[in-house]
């Protein structure tokens, strides 16, 4: 919490990252699809990246600030494995 808030400044201390199947069915439902994702110079997400998601936030190799929704900061945790993958937390 304290290299990512001195990276961003976003103060995540006492933060969880939870991975809930809404959240599975929302990156397979608008991110799944390879020729949209393609269209906007992105990859299309598959099942097996999934499973990348705990080591890219745990040993990512950057971290940055994300945009503000509704009231809610966010942190885009930056990993490259093969391709460069972007979360946004």
């Amino acid at each position: 919490a304290q290299k990512i808030n001195s990276d961003t400044g976003v103060d995540c201390k006492g933060s969880e990252i939870i991975v809930t199947t809404y959240d599975v069915a929302h990156i397979f439902k608008r991110h799944g699809d390879d020729k949209e994702e393609r269209k906007r110079g992105q990859i299309g997400v598959l099942e097996g990246d999934i499973e990348l998601i705990r080591d890219i936030i745990f040993y990512y190799d950057s971290v940055e600030k994300g945009s503000e929704i509704r009231n809610t900061k966010s942190i885009v945790f930056i990993k490259r494995i093969k391709v460069e993958y972007r979360i946004i937390i």
